[in-house]
């Protein structure tokens, strides 16, 4: 073999020993530039409207947590069928400090201490494992375990043994009336946005729902957060990348939870309805003075 091929041969060799120890190297960057892990549960700074504090039915704290009142004979996941606790926990997040939050431990089910769940259900009906069973007490445990505490109060966690979850159907709106008087809250609804905005500028929770289109293929509960410089911003509790049926493009992931939509679009979101849950008028005097 003549110089000039085993200078070729010592070439490729090194050439190989470089690529193999490159693959790592790349491998190491492609992770490192994986995306962060979605946070679910937490606040939000809504444009030009003002810090949110947003629940996710589909956190995974509760995602497959069982929502159904005693004795259903089917069991159904939190994170399918829980947008109506977990958008009135959005809406009493505006309204609601903490402290006020705990108030609802005067209209739980006399049975039960507090508030309870567990890893399975979000309420004491429905536990598949017998595990321990966990209370909400503390301002702090309310202000995380919102959505957990109104599947609890829907299901039958309260002093009227009501039930607002449907054998068949989603959450009952009558939720949204009682628990706000049960926080000694105003409720009432509207199908005008422009009232609705305007209860929005006074503090107010306004929860929103819809039918078959840009949001859902069947029904949906929705928080809204508000109007600025020409777009709606709407609070989706179940927290989403991407809207695979908005096929026009009129929804906007602004972060995964909040989307936006200009105004120009707006009756194109189809919103049917608007329940405002707010403080009294004489309150809401007396906080501004």
């Amino acid at each position: 073999m003549d110089m000039s091929s085993r200078r070729c041969l010592t070439g490729a060799f090194i050439l190989l020993i470089l690529a193999a120890l490159l693959v790592p190297a790349c491998a190491q960057e492609a992770t490192a530039g994986e995306a962060e892990p979605l946070v679910y549960s937490r606040y939000i700074d809504v444009p030009g409207v003002g810090e949110w504090y947003y629940y996710a039915q589909n956190d995974p704290e509760w995602n497959r947590s069982y929502y159904e009142p005693k004795n259903a004979e089917v069991l159904r996941r939190f994170g399918s069928g829980g947008c109506g606790p977990t958008s009135l926990a959005i809406a009493l997040s505006r309204v609601l400090t903490p402290e006020e939050m705990t108030a609802l431990h005067e209209h739980r089910n006399p049975q039960s201490v507090a508030f309870g769940y567990c890893a399975c259900s979000v309420s004491t009906h429905h536990c598949s494992s017998n595990h321990e069973i966990l209370r909400v007490r503390t301002p702090e445990e309310f202000l995380h375990n919102m959505p957990r505490v109104l599947g609890c109060y829907a299901t039958g966690g309260n002093d009227m043994y009501k039930k607002y979850r449907g054998e068949f159907a989603g959450t009952s709106l009558a939720i949204f009336e009682d628990v706000a008087e049960d926080y000694g809250l105003d409720y009432w609804g509207t199908s005008d946005w422009e009232k609705a905005s305007a209860a929005l500028a006074r503090g107010a929770g306004v929860i929103t729902t819809v039918t078959k289109g840009i949001f859902t293929g069947s029904s949906h509960y929705m928080a809204v957060a508000g109007e600025h410089e020409g777009y709606i911003y709407i609070l989706d509790p179940l927290m989403r990348t991407e809207y695979e049926l908005d096929v026009q493009h009129v929804l906007t992931v602004v972060e995964p939870g909040l989307v936006r939509a200009s105004m120009d679009d707006f009756d194109k979101l189809e919103l049917y309805g608007y329940y405002i849950i707010e403080r009294p008028a004489e309150t809401q005097e007396e906080s501004a003075e």
